[in-house]
């Protein structure tokens, strides 16, 4: 991640002279196709990510169905807690369990 965060600085205009480094030590703008989002050359690669996406997305289903689910009994036996303002006096215990 190190040499992708020195390109991002090095590629990022500074405030003193509103040019980036990059340019102002070689005078031209490095290419950043690799940003671009492409075709993908590889038919395989495609349908690898179009079966990444559709995992992911039933992941998310599932969990927020676990999500709910336990929710909901846990809420069955959750007391409300109680309204504590700061400077009230309270008494804890000091059992340890």
């Amino acid at each position: 991640m190190l040499p992708l965060a020195e390109y991002a600085y090095n590629n990022t205009k500074t405030s003193a002279d509103n040019l980036t480094p990059l340019f102002t030590n070689y005078g031209f703008h490095p290419q950043t196709e690799w940003m671009k989002e492409r075709e993908a050359q590889n038919p395989g690669a495609t349908m690898y990510t179009h079966w990444m996406k559709a995992v992911q997305e039933n992941a998310t289903t599932t969990l927020e169905q676990t999500r709910e689910t336990m929710k909901k009994y846990y809420d069955r036996k959750a007391t409300p807690q109680p309204d504590i303002e700061i400077g009230d006096l309270v008494m804890l215990n000091a059992k340890k369990h």
